[in-house]
């Protein structure tokens, strides 16, 4: 075991990590609709390999699928990645978590355009940033 401190669907991921009077108005405006919501955030993530647990910090994972064919077709269901070496200079996997982090990295910023301040502009962002390895894995 691990011994992980986990928050399944962690809609409150941003608490303590933007200015209480941007997150109200976050809390406000995005609780269900358009709100970042990671599958798994781990509260107690060991940020150095040789800390044994000394040194935690906050990790955000969020569990995707993708369909793996021999061709490539937008189905309205999804994408489905080419297998074969031409097609991609990285695996599927690795395209797909890329696609992932951008993700985050993007709705982090349209929040930041909807509910930054002046002098605080970037609140969202900066919170994402603040999680290991700078946001999701």
């Amino acid at each position: 075991k691990a011994g992980f401190v986990t928050t399944l669907e962690a809609a409150d991921m941003f608490h303590g990590k933007v200015p209480n009077n941007i997150l109200k108005e976050y809390v406000r405006q995005y609780r269900y609709k358009d709100a970042i919501i990671p599958d798994i955030l781990i509260h107690n993530y060991s940020s150095d390999v040789n800390a044994s647990g000394a040194s935690t910090m906050q990790a955000i994972f969020d569990v995707k699928t993708i369909r793996v064919d021999k061709t490539i077709r937008n189905t309205g269901q999804g994408r489905m990645y080419k297998t074969t070496p031409q097609a991609f200079k990285k695996p599927a996997t690795e395209i797909r978590a890329t696609e992932c982090r951008t993700q985050y990295g993007t709705d982090a910023s349209k929040l930041d355009g909807n509910i930054g301040k002046p002098g605080n502009p970037n609140p969202f962002t900066n919170a994402l940033n603040s999680f290991h390895s700078g946001g999701v894995h």
